[in-house]
């Protein structure tokens, strides 16, 4: 279970890395470039939502919810001293 949440965890950070160049790269400048972006989004936000079974939600189906919270954001900025 460790070794997959891992796997997740980092093809998450993968995924919000490409996605972010790829917007940066193209300012998502196409119809299409918006709908893959609006797409990935849904992989690369804070909250992924996956549903098992039926997708239509018509016979035996359920959603899992995982909330990434990154440790790395959640951490204090480093200090600086004054020069003096």
């Amino acid at each position: 279970m460790e070794q997959l949440v891992t796997k997740l965890h980092a093809t998450w950070r993968r995924i919000n890395q490409l996605t972010d160049r790829l917007y940066v790269d193209t300012g998502a400048s196409t119809p299409n470039l918006r709908s893959m972006l609006s797409s990935l989004e849904r992989l690369s936000g804070e909250s992924i939502t996956v549903t098992i079974g039926d997708p239509k939600g018509e016979g035996w189906s359920r959603e899992i919810r995982i909330k990434i919270e990154d440790d790395r954001e959640a951490e204090a900025p480093l200090e600086t001293g004054a020069w003096e």
